[in-house]
């Protein structure tokens, strides 16, 4: 019973708190009738002036971050005197009463305010461009133009034509825009620094046509950033500066600690083993060239095998499918084997090419599995069908497998058939794992913070999206943020 009575004791609060006493009229539900748009408005001429306003118009069609735009909208009209006050008062009061309204007896007559409140300040807008009017299009390198006209009532299709100011050049032939369409981008051989004129006719059934109006000239522009990526550009500036300075912290001799991996602290095992038994290691650094990051991480932790088994005195073979991996195979275990003082133990005849064929490649590491018994197998690279192929071949043999790769479809294989696999991000870290350097490790400890932030904004964004869900807050403070990080920072919108 005391449960009861605080739970209805908070919802009357929450009631009083959330919806101001002004907005509740008799019959009405609470909801404020909305004015008719004026009959006319002053014309919007200034360039800069009509590229907002196109902005705002083209933002309210979108939906996203509604509250915001419509405030925005507010105070255009109010700056440029194209709107009227008591249709700016009007804005205001229903901005504040979509903030509040979220009772259940409510919501219907909430959702179909806010739609007519869109569809009033989009007519509010439209009284405010000219006949036929041509902007420069934000945010891009300066090829494309946007030209936008009143629709005619009964017009079939619209002529646009274009001819360049500039150049003082005669128009060009028309292009035909459908009828249902009041605006169209044009890209065709766009020139930045130039200024263009357009003009557009209806045309009707008959094939009769009126001239709508010509534009004023308008010069396309390009921008050098895209100004509504802040969100995304600070991010990226945070993630950066937090990798510097853990570098830095690491070049310091703060212990930057990083998670032992199970697959690389069994390299040392591995190779005593095939020592023991008196029998080689085998490493295949994948199928794909040096131009991938992955053939660049298993020559990486190629370094550091050749390296352990130069220091047990164990032979290593490595063969490869691509000329350029032989190369820098062969390179990495001259140098590994120098490193340790056992320039004896490379043998270059040990690392050798094959073929480029995947799998005749296949066949021919296969057949030396078969034929040299090697007691170690490492897969660390870019593999596909073979993956399973080359694991169950050693498996038959005895050999322990260590197997590294991004590649998502064959980690089953790989996590089946071998001892120890390094997934995904494991495979990447490892060379900041074996090698301990400063800026590997920084930039490891660095992206992890970002997994951090990319977590807690999925977290956020997964709240957001629940409360606009259960409590329709889609045109509040929630709805502008989800609508933030979905395109300020996330960039899922051009």
């Amino acid at each position: 019973m005391r449960q009861r009575l605080l739970g209805s004791t908070a919802a009357l609060a929450f009631v009083l708190v959330c919806v101001p006493v002004a907005h509740a009229q008799p019959g009405g539900g609470g909801v404020r009738q909305p004015s008719a748009p004026p009959n006319s408005a002053a014309r919007i001429e200034d360039p800069r002036d009509l590229e907002e306003l196109r902005r705002l118009y083209l933002e309210l069609e979108d939906g996203g971050r509604l509250s915001q735009t419509l405030r925005s909208v507010a105070r255009f009209l109010e700056r440029t005197k194209a709107g009227q006050p008591w249709w700016l008062e009007t804005i205001q009061d229903r901005l504040e009463l979509v903030a509040h309204t979220h009772i259940e007896a409510e919501r219907s007559a909430y959702r179909k305010e806010v739609k007519e409140l869109v569809n009033d300040v989009k007519k509010q807008l439209r009284l405010a461009f000219p006949p036929v009017a041509a902007v420069d299009i934000p945010n891009d390198d300066g090829s494309k133009l946007s030209v936008f006209w009143h629709a005619v009532p009964g017009a079939e299709k619209y002529k646009v034509r274009r001819r360049d100011v500039s150049k003082d050049k005669p128009w060009r032939d028309p292009v035909e825009v459908k009828g249902e369409k009041d605006s169209w981008d044009d890209d065709m051989l766009i020139r930045a620094g130039r200024r263009y004129q357009y003009s557009v006719h209806a045309v009707d059934a008959d094939g009769n046509e009126t001239l709508i109006g010509e534009s004023a000239a308008v010069q396309a522009k390009g921008d050098l950033f895209h100004k509504r990526r802040w969100g995304l550009a600070g991010l990226v500036v945070l993630l950066s500066g937090t990798v510097i300075l853990f570098i830095q912290l690491a070049k310091r001799g703060f212990d930057l600690k990083i998670r032992k991996i199970a697959g690389l602290e069994a390299v040392d095992e591995a190779v005593g083993r095939a020592t023991e038994m008196g029998r080689p290691i085998m490493f295949i650094p994948g199928i794909q060239d040096m131009n991938d990051i992955q053939t660049i991480a298993g020559l990486t932790i190629l370094g550091h095998v050749a390296r352990t088994a130069a220091e047990h005195g164990a032979q290593i073979m490595v063969p490869t499918c691509r000329s350029l991996v032989m190369t820098a195979a062969q390179e990495t275990v001259s140098a590994s084997c120098l490193d340790v003082g056992r320039p004896d133990a490379y043998d270059e005849k040990k690392i050798y090419y094959t073929t480029d064929e995947q799998f005749g490649y296949v066949a021919a590491v296969t057949g030396a599995m078969v034929r040299e018994k090697p007691a170690a197998c490492f897969y660390m690279g870019a593999f596909y069908a073979e993956s399973l192929i080359l694991a169950e071949t050693a498996n038959v043999t005895g050999a322990i497998q260590i197997a590294g790769t991004a590649m998502p479809a064959q980690l089953p294989f790989f996590v089946a058939a071998c001892d120890y696999t390094l997934i995904g991000e494991e495979f990447f870290a490892a060379s900041a794992y074996l090698s301990g350097e400063p800026q590997q490790l920084g930039s490891l400890k660095g992206q992890d913070l970002g997994k951090i932030i990319a977590l807690v904004l999925i977290f956020i964004g997964v709240l957001l999206t629940t409360l606009i869900t259960v409590m329709e807050w889609q045109y509040s403070f929630a709805g502008d943020a989800l609508d933030f990080i979905r395109n300020g920072i996330l960039n899922t919108r051009g």
